[in-house]
């Protein structure tokens, strides 16, 4: 099994992080089994503050251990200096 940490931070966008659960519920759902373990968190705590003032439940990201994978879903950046100040 594959373990997955979606970090969601502050303002991400709401369809990133859906269709990123999306793709991860359908995995499971073809594959017939639980092939990949994910969770969501958040540095606010237990929400994550999406754009346009929507919220979604999430574990805080103090609680991170060491994952197989990381995302970073809907950072809404173009480049390198953009994401560097995203992720500061």
């Amino acid at each position: 099994m594959t373990d997955i940490d979606l970090i969601v931070l502050k303002e991400a966008s709401p369809a990133a992080v859906g269709v990123s659960i999306e793709l991860l519920d359908m995995v499971n759902r073809l594959g017939g089994q639980r092939l990949l373990n994910w969770r969501i968190l958040s540095p606010s705590g237990t929400q994550a503050a999406l754009g346009g003032g929507m919220f979604m439940p999430a574990q805080p990201l103090v609680r991170a251990q060491a994952r197989d994978i990381v995302v970073l879903p809907g950072l809404g950046t173009g480049t390198e200096a953009e994401m560097a100040a995203r992720i500061a």
